[in-house]
């Protein structure tokens, strides 16, 4: 159908697969949106009968770039949060799990980007184990999550990280600046930034007690000396 007035057109389809039997095993709902700018964003929901569920979002402007999530539910209700987005010849993919269904928290645990900046988001919004808008605490950055990119110069954490896993950003070699919050950070593994850049500075927010805190766990994790870690201004 097309809306007249802002020029909307959108289409709607339902798809369902059966088993042998006639069973219904799984049913995909796909809805496509085309604004006047010609922007479009193509939206699918598929349900299986074995508890599982997949959510897809994706939106391409007219100049071609993308923007793209992906919410794969288990049976068990936990969610795995795929991001990617594409503009001209830089990229930037992320993988974010969910421990507890319970709680609408998440772990980066991979973070690849051909970008020279990158930042690991307070939080990401994506869709519950139903298919509802929900928005997830993003907490940790799990072990080997960004190891040995070589593009990235400057990374910021976001403030909700309470853990950075054993070389989340060992052997990038090219990142030379790094903003993280020091209120939350309770654990830095080990080499968690083992051959970062060798004159890297590594600026902590938070009271100087905090910051304190945050710098010992950094320096016990193991980190070149040349590093410099210091208090946000």
């Amino acid at each position: 159908k097309t809306d007249a007035s802002s020029g909307t057109t959108t289409t709607e389809s339902t798809t369902k697969v059966t088993d042998a039997e006639g069973n219904e095993v799984s049913t995909t709902v796909t809805t496509e949106t085309t604004t006047a700018d010609n922007t479009t964003t193509v939206e699918t929901a598929t349900t299986n009968a074995d508890g599982t569920a997949e959510y897809a979002t994706s939106t391409t402007t007219a100049s071609g770039s993308v923007t793209a999530t992906t919410t794969e539910v288990a049976a068990s209700g936990k969610v795995t949060i795929t991001t990617e987005s594409t503009s001209g010849k830089t990229s930037t993919e992320a993988t974010y799990t969910q421990a507890s269904a319970s709680k609408k928290e998440v772990t980066v645990k991979d973070l690849d980007t051909t970008k020279k900046t990158a930042a690991i988001p307070a939080t990401v919004k994506a869709v519950d184990k139903d298919g509802n808008p929900t928005t997830y605490k993003v907490t940790k950055v799990a072990a080997g999550a960004m190891k040995g990119n070589k593009t990235v110069t400057k990374v910021t954490v976001g403030k909700n990280i309470t853990t950075i896993g054993k070389n989340a950003f060992k052997g990038d070699s090219k990142l030379k600046t790094i903003s993280i919050n020091a209120k939350t950070l309770k654990t830095v593994g080990k080499n968690a930034f083992s051959g970062i850049a060798k004159k890297a500075t590594i600026t902590l927010s938070g009271t100087a007690k905090q910051v304190k805190a945050a710098t010992k766990l950094i320096q016990k994790s193991g980190i070149a000396k040349t590093v410099t870690i210091k208090k946000a201004k």
